[in-house]
């Protein structure tokens, strides 16, 4: 069953929690992280030893240096220090907070490196450049060379539409489901889906659990590059789309507001599966109320040079909602 908001606040207000009776296990972290690193060694096979540069970011990363270790890495750990406060670079892997676990990739000339996030559920690679690689592409990377036709894999709605361009080619299918890695762990799941995942990072291999798992993904990552080809490489081989995200802030309910653009944009069959996508074989739009704020998120992807155009008329489009 769905919770909503209301639903939750409900429950807070009048007191109506459920009771039941807890059990404490304790468990050595370091002999979880042995049979797990066991486990994953069965499924993994890095040909030749492979140098990766591990921001840890203060979280519960920290002790993970000794699960690569023990599989033909070689670690280079930064920020590997357990802290609640994340005094290294803050607790989410952006672009700009990794800068310096890209410029040890680059001065310590290693293979790759991943920025892990506060509660290491999320993991964000950087190729032997110092350059973020974006999750879309590393699905495709393993994808297509691990993967077969036939396979599914399933995005999140606001994942690039280079997953489609590259991966149907090849004969894997890619399903697409709504924002939140909880409905792409269960899809993953129902689906018999290889591979689950979505932009913030979030990576879904149920050939190993079906958690998500920022381990696992970074290492069958690294069996790929340790057969001779540079991760570099093999992301240039990949398209970047020029995109664009526009913040809008609205003044009534986003659901009047979303009504009103679902009309307008009836002809091109919008996907109503979380907001509103309008894919063509050029561009896609999608425009998502917040869950927390009073805004529309308008995102915008195009394989021409047409942005400012679509900018101009989804704006637009989004404007004369609002004033409806």
């Amino acid at each position: 069953m769905l919770y909503t908001k209301t639903d939750i606040m409900n429950y807070y207000n009048n007191s109506k929690f459920r009771n039941g009776v807890g059990l404490e296990k304790k468990c050595n972290v370091n002999e979880a992280i042995s049979r797990y690193k066991n486990y994953v060694s069965n499924k993994i096979n890095i040909i030749d030893e492979l140098k990766i540069v591990l921001d840890m970011g203060n979280g519960s990363a920290c002790l993970m240096d000794s699960f690569y270790q023990e599989l033909n890495c070689n670690p280079l750990v930064i920020n590997g220090s357990q802290d609640g406060m994340f005094p290294g670079r803050g607790s989410a892997p952006t672009e700009k907070s990794l800068q310096e676990a890209s410029k040890y990739v680059i001065s310590h000339n290693a293979d790759y490196g991943v920025g892990f996030d506060a509660d290491a559920d999320r993991g964000l690679i950087i190729d032997d450049l110092g350059r973020i690689v974006t999750p879309e592409k590393v699905a495709i990377i393993i994808s297509e060379r691990r993967y077969k036709s036939g396979d599914t894999i399933i995005a999140g709605l606001d994942c690039s539409m280079i997953l489609e361009k590259e991966l149907e080619p090849f004969g894997i299918k890619v399903k697409r489901e709504r924002v939140g890695d909880v409905f792409i762990a269960n899809r993953v799941k129902d689906s018999g889906a290889v591979l689950g995942v979505e932009p913030s990072a979030h990576f879904f291999l149920p050939e190993f659990q079906y958690s998500d798992d920022p381990f696992a993904m970074s290492l069958v990552l690294g069996e790929i590059i340790s057969q001779g080809e540079k991760l570099s490489v093999l992301a240039d081989a990949i398209p970047d789309y020029p995109y664009k995200q526009i913040t809008i802030l609205l003044s009534e309910d986003p659901a009047g507001v979303m009504l009103r653009l679902k009309d307008a944009l009836a002809a091109m069959e919008p996907n109503t599966m979380d907001g509103l996508k309008v894919t063509t074989d050029s561009y896609s739009v999608l425009i998502r109320p917040s869950n927390t704020e009073p805004i529309l998120r308008l995102s915008i992807e195009t394989t021409a040079s047409d942005m400012a155009e679509l900018e101009e008329r989804y704006v637009g489009l989004i404007r004369r909602a609002m004033k409806a």
